[in-house]
């Protein structure tokens, strides 16, 4: 059971309960569904009776991949940036996910960039509309959506977030590059 979890800087410190046994993880920041699966696997693993310490050190050690939220700190014009890398075939869960995890970072200036959910379907603008509340709750000063679903959900932007609108990538990176 996952008792709590707070941000200290740049890492993600979990305190988890396994029967009467407390434990405490520091982590790589991660997206939230990792921490589920991570929750998952200690279960198994002491249902198992195996070590958990082993586990728990493995798991501190965890970092994601790119496209997976991968934090990656980049220099632009004399400025570091910190990016989330978290695009890698992205659907309702995992973007809630993503903009719950970047609600968790405080920074005043964070500016998302959001494509197109593909393969949704007939609920397709249903669902890219109910990001919004996750947008807003995330935070965001400036916000970048590309592709025709993204862009029809604009005008439901909280009007304090500034915002842009693309149908394509390549617009975006004009946009960006001048």
């Amino acid at each position: 059971i996952l008792q709590s979890k707070r941000l200290m800087n740049d890492r993600f410190e979990l305190h988890i309960k396994i029967k009467r046994q407390k434990i405490r993880v520091v982590t790589n920041i991660i997206p939230e569904h990792f921490v589920e699966n991570f929750l998952c696997a200690l279960a198994i693993i002491n249902s198992l009776s195996l070590p958990i310490e082993l586990a728990t050190s493995i798991i501190s050690q965890f970092e994601p991949e790119i496209g997976r939220g991968k934090i990656v700190q980049s220099q632009i014009l004399g400025k570091t940036f910190s990016i989330i890398c978290d695009f890698y075939n992205s659907g309702p869960p995992s973007l809630s996910a993503a903009l719950t995890n970047l609600s968790a970072l405080h920074n005043p200036n964070k500016i998302a960039i959001l494509g197109d959910m593909k393969e949704l379907g007939q609920f397709e603008t249903e669902l890219h509309r109910k990001m919004v509340s996750y947008i807003h709750d995330a935070g965001i000063k400036k916000l970048f959506l590309v592709g025709s679903a993204m862009t029809n959900i604009a005008k439901y932007i909280d009007p304090n977030i500034e915002v842009y609108t693309f149908l394509t990538v390549e617009e975006l990176q004009s946009k960006i590059l001048n």
